[in-house]
């Protein structure tokens, strides 16, 4: 399995980031089978949905491409997977990770996933995740 971030999808899915070329070719080899099934989690679709709108302006072309996120979404944070990525996210020294990518991290040791589509960089710094890139 390959878990997408928002960084990753934000710039696969927007025309104008700087990073959406690259993303185009690291989704090719993702959809070519390399990685196995993509997966994303309920607080990485909460954020590619308020980023998606801020874009856009407009409901409609935010609720396609949610619509087809939400066929990826296989995780959903409960209390249990909340309170491991709140001791991550608390005990990072040297990373920035946001809250959303410690829930990442607990998700991905959960789940036995090594694959992560970023952008963002200090998961470089994380033991057993492999950025795809």
């Amino acid at each position: 399995m390959v878990f997408l971030d928002s960084s990753f999808i934000i710039s696969y899915i927007n025309k104008r980031d700087n990073n959406h070329n690259l993303a185009l070719k690291i989704m090719a080899k993702i959809l070519s089978g390399n990685y196995g099934r993509i997966c994303l989690s309920d607080y990485v679709f909460s954020e590619c949905a308020t980023i998606f709108f801020k874009i856009f302006k407009d409901i409609k072309k935010t609720e396609i491409i949610c619509r087809k996120l939400k066929e990826d979404m296989s995780f959903y944070i409960d209390k249990d997977i909340f309170e491991e990525t709140f001791e991550i996210f608390i005990e990072q020294k040297n990373t920035k990770l946001s809250f959303v990518d410690c829930s990442i991290i607990t998700l991905m040791r959960k789940n036995n996933i090594n694959y992560l589509a970023t952008f963002d960089k200090d998961f470089n710094e994380i033991d057993g995740i492999k950025v795809v890139s």
